[in-house]
């Protein structure tokens, strides 16, 4: 018998954006790779840095990109990537996902 696992953690420091993560998982599933048949994303957790972190928990209003982009994004050509990115994401989407 082969050894087998319940859960992988995978941990992946450095990354702040956690979407190319998923995006590798949906690709998979989507051009039917094997390993698919064994291993599925169950959840992400994304770290958050404490430095700022505080200082908008307590706020009333939510964080928002145009209020604190410092908490988003490292420039301008960093918000545009991210923002290219995101459309990109919904447009991967599942009609019926989108329309939700």
């Amino acid at each position: 018998d082969e050894p087998s696992f319940s859960d992988i953690v995978v941990e992946a420091s450095g990354v702040s954006d956690p979407v190319g993560i998923r995006q590798a998982f949906q690709d998979a599933e989507m051009y039917g790779m094997p390993l698919m048949e064994r291993v599925r994303l169950d959840t992400l957790v994304t770290v958050v840095d404490c430095t700022t972190f505080l200082k908008h928990v307590k706020k009333a209003t939510r964080v928002s990109e145009d209020e604190t982009p410092e908490m988003f994004f490292r420039d301008d050509e960093d918000r545009q990537r991210k923002k290219d990115e995101m459309s990109k994401w919904l447009d991967d989407l599942p009609e019926k996902l989108r329309e939700a």
